[in-house]
């Protein structure tokens, strides 16, 4: 059950649950996020090599890109942008979180998003000749962002209180969730990747708390955004080591 918990959440997949799950259902879901995005990113994989027999690379990145936003709900894109607007800018802690609790998109999360997507698509298109697996790639960096996630809701202190969409998640993981899912991403970085999957590992670890310990400076605590721009930038920093990583 956990699984499919994960998966409803995390992507638009048609997904089997139950209605009126237990709130404790949400945070225990969390061991198998590393899952989840393995699904994404298999999904891409299918999608990239059936459309490579249609159109030229171009096209094909732009259409996984295409497939990422979508298969995802743009969950964690909006998270990113909340992100940009609330913590790039000169405003107190108190400040700071009605901004990112505010559902509008503003400037800096504008142009954030095209930066961010930018970046994404360049190296979409660079993994056809990079000397790193394109679809070795893709089947990483879901995984290991997700993971990521956890990680950060179990370490870090959650800034909202009770009630938000972020609660649900923080107040029932554990730390056997996070071993869990340590374990699972462990295990697919290593069999998928080899060195560089536990390279890419190590790098969405140093990303994650970076960002963490940064956030930290600005307001008291991670939020469901926080965690969102955790996923969107260290899936970035899985693909863009990917595209230099030497042959």
């Amino acid at each position: 059950m956990g699984f499919l918990v994960a998966l409803h959440f995390l992507t638009t997949l048609p997904v089997p649950i139950k209605s009126g799950l237990p709130d404790d259902a949400w945070g225990r879901s969390m061991a198998y996020f590393p899952l989840a995005g393995l699904v994404v990113g298999a999904s891409l994989v299918v999608a990239g090599y059936l459309l490579s027999y249609l159109w030229p690379a171009p096209i094909v990145a732009a259409g996984m890109l295409g497939l990422w936003v979508v298969i995802t709900g743009a969950l964690h894109l909006d998270g990113f942008a909340d992100c940009c607007d609330g913590l790039l800018v000169e405003k107190s802690p108190t400040d700071r979180l009605a901004i990112l609790h505010d559902p509008h998109i503003g400037t800096f999360g504008v142009a954030g998003l095209i930066v961010l997507l930018l970046l994404k698509y360049t190296c979409l298109l660079s993994g056809e000749t990079a000397t790193f697996s394109l679809y070795r790639m893709l089947l990483l960096a879901p995984v290991l962002s997700r993971w990521a996630m956890v990680y950060a809701a179990v370490v870090f202190p959650y800034g909202r209180a009770k009630g938000s969409l972020g609660s649900l998640f923080v107040l029932h993981v554990s730390r056997r969730s996070l071993m869990v899912s340590s374990i699972a991403a462990i295990i697919i970085a290593g069999l998928v990747g080899g060195w560089f999957g536990l390279a890419a590992l190590a790098l969405t670890w140093i990303v994650m708390i970076g960002i963490a310990r940064w956030t930290m400076t600005r307001i008291p605590g991670l939020t469901g955004d926080v965690y969102g721009a955790i996923n969107e930038l260290t899936e970035l920093a899985v693909l863009l080591l990917a595209t230099a990583w030497p042959a």
